[in-house]
């Protein structure tokens, strides 16, 4: 049985990831941390990877769910975070934005150790579920009983719940 959590292949995609994209991935996820999408030439610059390069990096992650782009081209997604409206709303380091899926919103403050506030909805009830973190722990959320889990391998559909 493979990982339930490879979709599509993603987690072998991942794994075999350059160094040069590697780099490029997260250079876009802290620039959309702060707030700004990242254009080619801001990434070459970054990295200190040409841009030729960086642009066939982007296209062949956006062509694998790894990154999102926009219709010129600039990421607005890396790393499950995003700058283009989702049903998961993260407000962090003072920029209101969002999460690919409701683990991240979780996952990402969590990893970074940082404040955060999460409103989301519930797939089996469409109810708001808000949660605080501070320093990347959860401290509140109005469900007490607000579980995150994966039932299917489905991109797009919400995994978190309140029942």
């Amino acid at each position: 049985m493979g990982d339930l959590l490879d979709v599509g292949g993603l987690g072998q995609h991942l794994n075999r990831l350059t160094p040069e994209e590697k780099s490029i991935r997260l250079a876009a996820f802290y620039r959309i941390l702060d707030g700004k999408q990242s254009s080619i030439d801001e990434l070459a610059l970054e990295t200190g990877i040409t841009a030729n390069r960086v642009q066939q990096c982007i296209w062949d992650m956006a062509d694998h769910g790894i990154l999102v782009l926009d219709e010129q081209g600039a990421v607005v997604g890396s790393h499950g975070l995003s700058i283009i409206p989702t049903e998961h709303r993260l407000s962090i380091r003072g920029q209101t934005l969002f999460t690919w899926c409701a683990a991240d919103a979780v996952g990402i403050p969590a990893a970074l150790g940082v404040n955060a506030a999460i409103i989301s909805t519930c797939f089996q009830c469409n109810e708001p579920i808000e949660i605080t973190m501070t320093n990347g722990e959860v401290q509140y959320s109005n469900h007490a009983d607000t579980r995150i889990w994966v039932i299917e391998a489905d991109l797009g559909r919400s995994i978190v719940g309140c029942a």
